[in-house]
């Protein structure tokens, strides 16, 4: 038998988000929207990027958050992701939706060192 589904209001009992979701053409805020989300399933809202941030919630952001959160290894998830936990009504694994950086530089060439 399966286990009874968890309520709406604990889903993401373990998540602290960041929220940073903007339009593409960066005149319109829509965290709130997403913020109000995660708190409905139990996730915590920081209006700060701390170092007790889990997960950043990324759209259209800056590129300083961006940069951030890979360097401290936070999950970096689109709103497709609060959707989906939100519809399915569990933790759904983050892999499944990754934000996109739409401000990603060209890598830079790196020289390889060669061992002798």
């Amino acid at each position: 038998m399966a286990a009874p589904a968890a309520p709406r209001g604990s889903v993401l009992k373990d998540v602290v988000a960041y929220v940073e979701v903007w339009s593409a053409n960066g005149t319109e805020n829509y965290s709130k929207t997403f913020t109000n989300q995660l708190v409905e399933m139990g996730a915590k809202v920081s209006k700060t990027f701390n170092k007790h941030v889990t997960h950043v919630v990324f759209k259209d952001g800056y590129p300083r958050t961006w940069d951030k959160a890979r360097e401290r290894g936070v999950k970096l998830v689109s709103v497709l992701w609060v959707e989906k936990c939100r519809t399915a009504g569990a933790h759904v694994d983050e892999a499944l939706f990754p934000a996109a950086n739409t401000h990603e530089r060209l890598p830079c060439l790196v020289k390889k060192k060669v061992s002798t």
